[in-house]
């Protein structure tokens, strides 16, 4: 057909509306019922006179030819509205009908004025059962590119796969139809190979093995295999696509592809304690891969550990992966993992990542000196009697790696009772600690009894970049000395006894305390005099109510002064107590107090 003559031909026109199509694309043949098909053409300065040549093309679903729409019409009222400037076109009936299941590809040409081709609207001519949605291919794991090497099977044979399907139940049959045909293309025969599917395979992988021998009988020829499902509670099974493979040498070409990645593995043998929340695996950006291809990822012996099905976000991205637990990692000394792409007409292998996995470490608890168990485990006590030099700590060797340092953490319930010592990267065994006196002391308990203070002794293995791993716990708890393990406070000027009033300077008497156990530098003492008036009261005073010094620590001693005029407002012939009390926690109210044996005199004239 011969076209007017034009100036010039633009870019190409926007495409045709249909505005029936659903999502998918599709044409609903039993809404449009007997109606023809409403569209609508516009293009920028699209007006009355313009003339179109109209293009519609139809193919059955098998690819035929369908009668056409080849014809030319003027924009013109009343198909045309000059206020939305759309031209309405309607397509006959009975070309939709013809091809129910097919296709139609519909355009147009503006054939005055800036001539020009329009986009074309693609259309699926009925609604599809399955809107193109197909089960999986069962997949051999000892294929590649659709080939089987009959030579390089082991006696075990070929593990079919299927990826698990959404209807799964307990009950089904799932059974894996095996045809094999000869070199010259002769049917061999035909293998069923039937699953039926238990609690434990809901929702997982399905495994088929075909022996070996029955590859033997078809050298150089083909099988075709696929599955057929039988529904437990369904009268009607539901067939698999049948997949194609060669019975001969794995070819070259192409290559298999590259191995699956570890997040955050680096190579070498992989160190579990590195992966303590399971493994993050990758699957390589396979350039050909298509919507609804399937990979399954072995691992170890186990095929189809899990199964991607790839969507329009995956060919975006080119993200595809899968968290396995860290117990894949679990007494095993080597990781393998595999996988395999497929869809009909298409199956490829993976190269094998195979990594040396170091065995995990087994971290034992800490061993406290002079420690005694207690129930429940990990319970102990420690005499405080015996660790006045301090408390030894010794950690089990852990088999430190390169890169790791060791920590002790003593976790006392103050501040004063917390103590951390960490070795430089390299250290050797033993492995031996020393708690200094005062932490330990600001953990004893008030009475021997008591477990209000208990705290965790353990290690702890420091990494760079990588999570802290911790021992388990010994649950300690310090128990107090006795009150008669603390020194007695000096009055100077005394006899026996009696403190004579006259013998004591106008300055006053001077208290002496001696150096006690786990004496430091910070810790809270208190001395107190507690006597009785000349009316009978009593007659309390505070004599010093503060933190040891250093220098009192350098003189083991500590000095008070007992006023005169406190004496003075003591009863003659009456007693008096020098009360002294120590807080080795020094941190609230919480603190725990320890009172020293009492000294008690009586004022004499």
């Amino acid at each position: 057909m011969r076209h007017p003559p034009a100036t010039r031909r633009e870019a190409l026109l926007p495409a045709p509306i249909i505005e029936v199509r659903n999502a998918y694309d599709e044409i609903d043949l039993q809404e449009l019922g007997d109606e023809d098909l409403v569209t609508y053409i516009h293009y920028e300065d699209i007006a009355e006179g313009d003339r179109l040549r109209i293009l519609w093309r139809g193919a059955t679903a098998l690819g035929e030819e369908l009668d056409s729409v080849d014809v030319q019409i003027e924009v013109e009222s009343p198909n045309f509205d000059p206020v939305t400037k759309r031209m309405r076109v309607d397509i006959a009936n009975r070309f939709l009908k013809s091809g129910d299941q097919g296709y139609a590809f519909y355009s147009y040409e503006r054939l005055t004025g800036t001539t020009g081709e329009s986009l074309r609207t693609f259309s699926f001519v009925g609604v599809r059962p399955h809107r193109m949605e197909h089960m999986p291919v069962a997949q051999a794991i000892e294929s590649h590119a659709l080939h089987i090497d009959p030579n390089a099977l082991g006696s075990g044979g070929v593990n079919f796969v299927a990826p698990p399907y959404a209807a799964m139940r307990k009950g089904d049959t799932v059974k894996l139809i095996f045809r094999g045909y000869e070199e010259n293309g002769d049917f061999d025969q035909e293998k069923t190979y039937s699953v039926v599917v238990g609690d434990d395979q809901v929702g997982r992988s399905l495994t088929w093995r075909v022996p070996k021998g029955e590859f033997g009988f078809i050298r150089k020829g083909r099988a075709e295999v696929h599955y057929q499902i039988d529904f437990v509670d369904h009268e009607d099974p539901l067939d698999g696509p049948v997949q194609t493979y060669r019975i001969d040498s794995i070819p070259a070409d192409p290559a298999l592809l590259p191995p699956l990645e570890i997040v955050n593995y680096t190579g070498g043998p992989l160190d579990p304690e590195k992966f303590l929340d399971g493994l993050m695996v990758h699957v390589p950006h396979y350039p050909e891969l298509h919507t609804a291809d399937w990979t399954l990822l072995h691992v170890n012996n186990e095929p189809g550990v899990a199964a991607l099905r790839a969507d329009l976000s995956t060919l975006a991205s080119g993200v595809q992966g899968i968290h396995l637990d860290a117990q894949v990692l679990e007494g095993v000394e080597r990781l393998k993992l595999g996988y395999h792409v497929a869809r009909e007409g298409v199956g490829l292998a993976g190269k094998l990542l195979d990594i040396e996995v170091l065995k995990r470490r087994n971290f034992l608890q800490v061993e406290i000196g002079d420690g005694v168990t207690e129930n429940p485990m990990p319970n102990m006590r420690l005499d405080a009697q015996v660790a006045i030099p301090g408390a030894l700590v010794k950690v089990p060797d852990p088999g430190l790696r390169p890169g790791e340092r060791l920590q002790l953490v003593w976790q006392g319930r103050s501040t004063a009772g917390k103590y951390e010592e960490t070795l430089v990267e390299g250290s050797a065994p033993p492995y031996h600690f020393t708690i200094p006196p005062t932490v330990v002391a600001a953990n004893m308990e008030a009475t021997a009894a008591a477990a209000e203070k208990r705290f965790p002794v353990f290690y702890r293995l420091l990494r760079e970049d990588l999570p802290t791993l911790e021992s388990p716990p010994v649950q300690l708890r310090v128990l107090p000395l006795t009150r008669e393990r603390y020194p007695i406070i000096q009055c100077e000027g005394t006899s026996g006894t009696d403190l004579p009033l006259e013998s004591v300077p106008e300055t006053g008497a001077k208290l002496t305390l001696g150096q006690w156990a786990f004496m430091g530098v910070g810790q809270q003492l208190n001395v107190v005099y507690d006597g009785v008036k000349k009316d009978g009261s009593g007659l309390v005073h505070v004599l010093r109510s503060r933190p040891v010094s250093e220098q009192e620590v350098r003189d083991r001693e500590v000095v008070v002064i007992l006023d005169k005029r406190i004496l003075n407002e003591q009863k003659i012939g009456q007693t008096f107590d020098l009360k002294v009390s120590i807080n080795f926690e020094n941190e609230g109210a919480d603190d725990t107090w320890f009172d020293f044996p009492l000294l008690t005199l009586k004022l004499i004239p």
